[in-house]
């Protein structure tokens, strides 16, 4: 089990500095692709609670020693929001399919950086930090990252079916 945790925790390590020094710096379609996310989403489907709180707690510490945010900032809103995907997914998505999937992953996606806004206005009220870090047109860029992010899920997800019996396909069968 100690070896299990040891490597999902590099793992995670590694796929969020992929994702802070490589998928940040490619062209803007590209740049959106929130790597993070998605993984903490397919542990939670795949492994289960335990391991995608792992991730969750791993994932933030690294964002939060490696971004300009507050330390904290991220380990909070990555917490917060992944109580309430978590609570969506055993209470109303149990299905695995791929429109569970990707509801799931928009919640996640929209709380975590909603969250992260309004703890850099929070913190910039309260003078801790110089600027607010969220660009000023929040929801546009939102809806920008939500759509590239669901594409790219998508893949992953008919990619990932392919090798796990966790995930159901599109269309659920109708038994006879």
């Amino acid at each position: 089990m100690k070896k299990k945790l040891f490597l999902h925790a590099i793992i995670c390590l590694i796929i969020c500095i992929y994702q802070i020094s490589f998928v940040s710096g490619l062209p803007l379609p590209i740049a959106y692709v929130d790597i993070v996310s998605i993984s903490i989403i397919f542990v939670l489907l795949i492994r289960g609670f335990e391991f995608a709180l792992l991730w969750v707690v791993f994932s933030g510490l690294v964002m939060d020693t490696i971004l300009f945010f507050p330390f904290g900032a991220h380990m909070i809103a990555f917490f917060i929001s992944f109580l309430f995907v978590n609570s969506l997914n055993t209470n109303y998505f149990t299905d695995k399919s791929l429109y569970s999937t990707i509801i799931l992953f928009v919640v996640l996606l929209f709380t975590q950086n909603l969250i992260l806004y309004l703890l850099s206005s929070l913190f910039y009220a309260f003078n801790i930090v110089s600027q607010v870090q969220v660009p000023l047109l929040f929801f546009k860029y939102e809806m920008a990252k939500i759509t590239i992010n669901i594409v790219f899920m998508a893949l992953l997800f008919y990619t990932l079916s392919f090798f796990t019996n966790n995930l159901k396909s599109v269309f659920l069968k109708k038994a006879h």
